[in-house]
Order: structure tokens, then C-alpha cells, then sequence
């Protein structure tokens, strides 16, 4: 509930001004791949790299259903995607840190001066940041506990961040480190003399620190 309450409040704190021009990168990626006959656009074509495909495709489904593309209207889907991503990391850190901690990261995040920029523009930033939130939030919660419904959701927020921009990449790179096996804790076995050797799981020996009086080191 905190996490909702989160987003609608940054929602409403973002929408002020929302019928304003668009930038010159907005313009583009509403002329060429929103406002156009067919929501298959976004994945034909390129120009000078202002599509996001996955955010302009997005973007045309509400041109179609609205039947409009005035500025205010195209600025609704990246504010709520901006509001959404403020909302989960509210709601993720207060579950595992306590309402304060989520409430001062989700502050941290919304006052971002970049953030609010990209969040506030018809660009695919706000939905890229949203997507790879939420698949770091699914890996986390697999760690602990796995679940067919979380692995498919962490693959299609991941599909849908890199369909919307390669910097998700960068975000599933920094994944891969967690998923890495880690070494066994070593466990203490007496040995004959009064020392102790380091056994680990793996079935080799070693010991931490160097040997004492008493005790053997075995690699």
C-alpha cells in the first residue's frame, strides 16, 4: 500500500506542465513512429536513433485507443512508467528495510533532477529504468525462493527493457555476478594434536590464516 501510495503521489507531482512542446528527440519519436498508419512502424525503421521500439510501440496502442497525440496525452505513459518504478522501490526496500528506508530511496529517486527530466518526456528512459528495477527485484526474490510465475516474469520485463533500449544490457550484466556459484562456508575438523583443518564442501581441505602450533594446513 506504501508503494502505491508512492506512485500516485509522484504521478501527480509530474503531470503539472504535461501540455507543454515536445523536445526536439519527442517530436521525432511521436512524427515517426507513434502518429503513423500502422503500430508495426516501431519496428521497421530507425532515425538518428530516437526509437525506442518497445516504448513507441507502446506508445502508438495509446494513439490508437485515444485517437490522439497532443503532448499531454503522449507524456502519460512514460509519467506512469517514472510513478510505477518510484512505487516499486518503495514497496521492495520497505519489505526488506522498513517503511523509512523505502520512503527515503523512493524520495531519492523521484527528486533525481535527471529522473524527473526523462521521466516527464516521450523517450523510453522512464520504462527502461522501470523494467530493470523490476527484474532486479524477481532475481532477488528467486534467490530465496524459486517460482515458475517470478522466473517468466523476470524474462519478459528483461525482454521488454532491451526491446525498449540496449542500456537494459547493462542491467542483466550486472545480474550475472549473483548467479555465480559461491564457495561453500569452510567447516572446522579437529585433527589429531589439538589443531583444526578447514574442510570444504567441495571435498578439499584448506584452512584460513597461517598454521599454528598444532594444527595443519592442507590444501
Amino acid at each position: 500500500m506504501l508503494g502505491i501510495t508512492a506512485a500516485l503521489v509522484t504521478a501527480a507531482a509530474y503531470l503539472p506542465g504535461s501540455g507543454r512542446a515536445f523536445d526536439y528527440d519527442g517530436s521525432v519519436t511521436v512524427a515517426k513512429f507513434v502518429r503513423t498508419e500502422s503500430l508495426l512502424d516501431p519496428f521497421r525503421r530507425q532515425v538518428v536513433f530516437n526509437n525506442h521500439p518497445a516504448f513507441s510501440f507502446l506508445e502508438h496502442l495509446v494513439y490508437s485507443v485515444t485517437g490522439s497525440a497532443s503532448s499531454w496525452v503522449m507524456r502519460l505513459l512514460p509519467i506512469a512508467a517514472a510513478a510505477a518504478c518510484v512505487g516499486l522501490l518503495v514497496g521492495a526496500a520497505g519489505r526488506r528495510w522498513g517503511p523509512r528506508i523505502g520512503l527515503t530511496a523512493g524520495a531519492l529517486l523521484a527528486t533525481n533532477p535527471v529522473f524527473i527530466g526523462t521521466g516527464r518526456e516521450v523517450r523510453g528512459y522512464s520504462l527502461v529504468c522501470l523494467c530493470g528495477l523490476a527484474a532486479t527485484v524477481l532475481l532477488l526474490d528467486l534467490e530465496r525462493s524459486s517460482s515458475r510465475a517470478k522466473s517468466i516474469g523476470y524474462v519478459a520485463v528483461s525482454t521488454l527493457g532491451l526491446a525498449t533500449h540496449l542500456y537494459m544490457a547493462l542491467v542483466l550484466l550486472g545480474h550475472v555476478a549473483p548467479l555465480q556459484p559461491q564457495p561453500e562456508p569452510l567447516r572446522p575438523v579437529p585433527v589429531p594434536g589439538g589443531g583444526v583443518v578447514g574442510v570444504a564442501g567441495d571435498g578439499g581441505h584448506r584452512v584460513e590464516g597461517g598454521p599454528s602450533p598444532g594444527s595443519v594446513a592442507v590444501q
